[in-house]
């Protein structure tokens, strides 16, 4: 139980970061979003970003464990990369059918109208192209980064997560066991 609350916790703390809602766009900002985000396009990059970080997770983690001197059996690792695996792929293919006019609500929120046209604009030029088709492998690559430096710090993280939770527990615990005056 104190292990399923710390992970809910640790996967909870980014949402909590997320920026306050702003004024809806306008349909003409939304239309100029939807131009920079083809369907076919649009559609590939996530499900190719999403395996392909996945991949770097699974291995940077497996990296990480070597390096603690802890190893995981070459079964198991495989189990586990494959349903990962799956479970990303059927996640992004879930969200297939409404990511691209939600991602132009968040391009609409963030660029005027005039903006997105001049992104679309220079979305037309070869190197953006280039840095389109280059762009997942690109991005994993620059991910590995942050996250081998997360996951040797991940034995850290558990330890003061699990720390607060039977803190947090002992507390609630004495609370209960106190008489009410």
């Amino acid at each position: 139980m104190r292990i399923a609350v710390a992970a809910l916790l640790a996967l909870a703390a980014p949402l909590a970061a997320q920026p306050a809602p702003q004024a809806a766009p306008s349909p003409e900002a939304i239309a100029a979003a939807l131009e920079l985000l083809p369907t076919e396009r649009i559609e590939q990059q996530l499900l190719a970003g999403t395996l392909q970080m996945t991949e770097a997770v699974i291995e940077e983690e497996a990296e990480a464990m070597r390096r603690r001197g802890e190893e995981m059996p070459p079964e198991l690792l495989a189990r586990l990369r494959s349903l990962l695996l799956q479970e990303n792929r059927a996640t992004a293919e879930a969200m297939l059918p409404t990511f691209r006019t939600e991602a132009a609500m968040l391009y609409a929120r963030y660029f005027s109208v005039e903006e997105l046209r001049e992104l679309h604009r220079l979305q037309q030029h070869p190197v953006m192209r280039r840095m389109e088709e280059v762009g997942p492998e690109l991005m994993t690559e620059l991910m590995r980064i942050g996250l081998r430096a997360a996951a040797d710090r991940h034995p850290e993280l558990q330890r003061r997560i699990a720390e607060t939770v039977a803190e947090w527990e002992a507390e609630q615990a004495a609370a209960q066991r106190r008489p009410e005056t």
